[in-house]
């Protein structure tokens, strides 16, 4: 009897949500999670009341997300099976997530009128991508609300701990892993993404907690100790004060810096080994030597440098060496005086130096910029591997490893075939946008045009003044388009524009096709 009951009772067929509505579907969900990234800022308020007449810049925006995402998700894709995108179509969600968060972001810098529609893109962009290079002059940071200061540092967070991560927190399928891994992490923790999230999420809270802390501890206010770790930790650069670090004139501050972004700047999967007591991953790891040979290379001559710069003072050339070394290698942007004053004033060999630090960055799957010490590491491989296959005998085989993660890992040509062809297109952007600075005036030599986009290209934020509040709208535009592409990484616009040419060329091939069978 229960047989035929069960086999009277219809199944409940469940849609299935894919293509356009699922592409559409996930960006409503985003814009859900952006609109409450837009609302947190207005927490402040409780703490400082006397501003709630801003409270428009964050709110309005806020809920003009919440209510368009909340429009594309519950009428797309909600309690519905949904399809597995292609990898072209995880690329364009991705592009399409960073745009509209920048877009959004921007507005609470328009609503204050003192940007235009250029200045605030570029302003956020700074933030989410953590550039952190600000169009704000001296006299406008004096001038900045409490909740407005947090809300810089508040896209730093959220662009350090990744958007795609917070919006994979939200996806728990296989969609959710792919967009994750295109950003250029590969710290999948756990097998479980969203537990990964947690304790990627987990990680970063304690670190800026501690790192608060510590601030306060050496006399900093509470709310810049806050500002601070964030964008320590995030490897941005924004501050509360002009000036830099240096403003505070603190060396336990500029120790606590430094720490923090060296965390910001180092692989979420050897925290969670240090977490687990496994110190062997921190030291015994490919990414931590490389580092090491970097400040053996590059302090001293950074230090030889600075002590120049300071009229022989070695004490003041050493302590800013240390500082901007590890300011440059992490892309945290940092710096211990006026960024401008400071990068128009510097030996030629200073600047060689610097660009060569920005460029690789810090360690991969992690809040920096550039290429990434693996990278680095396997190219150097690489080099070696060739010359010595010219030494040995041709019926030797050697074995090509790599120290990773406290083991050594054998390692598929493939991938370091993939390291050189990601550093031949890095420098290849490099020289386009340098070239195209240079194209703004006589007044901007190679050197600084150089200097600065490499800046913005590895998100690091340095400036020799070529970018500020008064630059012309096509430079901020170009700062805008290296900072996007150096925080997603230049493959996935190439592998999207090879999609679309071979789309087209298809597309032409079969009109032509079509064409001569008509004829015949």
């Amino acid at each position: 009897m229960s047989k035929e009951i069960e086999a009277k009772t219809p199944t409940k067929v469940v849609k299935q949500a894919k293509g356009l509505k699922l592409f559409f579907g996930y960006i409503g969900l985003f814009l859900i999670l952006t609109g409450f990234i837009m609302l947190c800022p207005l927490f402040l308020l409780i703490f400082y009341p006397n501003e709630a007449s801003e409270y428009h810049l964050f709110l309005g925006p806020g809920l003009i997300s919440l209510l368009v995402g909340s429009l594309l998700y519950f009428l797309l894709i909600f309690k519905k099976n949904k399809a597995r995108l292609e990898r072209w179509q995880s690329y364009i969600l991705l592009i399409t997530v960073w745009v509209l968060s920048i877009f959004f972001a921007s507005l609470p810098f328009m609503i204050t009128e003192e940007f235009n529609f250029t200045k605030a893109i570029f302003e956020a962009t700074s933030g989410f991508t953590t550039t952190a290079l600000s169009l704000l002059t001296e006299d406008m940071l004096k001038a900045c609300s409490h909740i407005f200061l947090f809300y810089r540092v508040w896209l730093l967070f959220v662009g350090g701990i990744g958007l795609t991560l917070i919006l994979t927190s939200a996806i728990s399928d296989s969609n959710g892993l792919s967009i994750y891994n295109l950003e250029g992490h590969n710290d999948r923790l756990l097998p479980n993404l969203i537990k990964s999230s947690r304790i990627i999420f987990l990680i970063y809270f304690i670190y800026i907690l501690i790192g608060v802390g510590a601030y306060c501890l050496c006399g900093m206010p509470v709310f810049d100790a806050v500002c601070n770790s964030i964008s320590s930790l995030s490897t941005g650069g924004f501050l509360n004060v002009a000036g830099g670090i240096g403003s505070y004139q603190s060396l336990p501050i500029e120790i606590v810096t430094i720490i923090l972004m060296l965390l910001g700047s180092t692989n979420f999967m050897i925290h969670f080994a240090i977490i687990r007591g496994k110190f062997k991953n921190l030291f015994y790891h490919c990414e931590f030597f490389c580092f090491i040979m970097m400040f053996v290379i590059f302090v001293p001559v950074l230090t030889a440098g600075y002590t120049q710069f300071y009229n022989g003072n070695f004490g003041q050339g050493i302590r800013h060496a240390i500082f901007n070394f590890v300011s440059s290698a992490t892309s945290s942007g940092f710096i211990l005086g006026d960024t401008q004053t400071l990068y128009t004033n510097l030996p030629s060999y200073m600047y060689v130096s610097i660009i060569f630090l920005m460029v690789i960055g810090g360690q991969a799957g992690s809040t920096s910029g550039g290429i990434k010490q693996m990278r680095l590491v396997q190219i150097v491989k690489q080099i070696f591997w060739q010359i010595r296959s010219l030494i040995d005998s041709p019926h030797l085989v050697p074995s090509h490893t790599i120290i990773r993660y406290g083991k050594k890992e054998s390692v598929d040509k493939n991938e370091f075939t993939a390291s050189s062809t990601y550093l031949f297109i890095y420098i290849g952007i490099m020289l386009v946008g340098t070239f195209a600075l240079c194209c703004f005036g006589q007044e901007i030599e190679f050197q600084d045009a150089l200097f600065e986009f490499t800046s913005l290209l590895s998100t690091t934020g340095f400036s020799c003044g070529i970018i500020s509040y008064t630059a012309p709208l096509g430079i901020l535009w170009i700062g805008i388009i290296a900072m996007i592409i150096g925080r997603l990484e230049p493959l996935i616009f190439i592998m999207l524009i090879a999609k679309g040419s071979k789309s087209l060329n298809d597309s032409i091939r079969n009109k032509i096709v079509e064409k001569q069978l008509k004829n015949s």
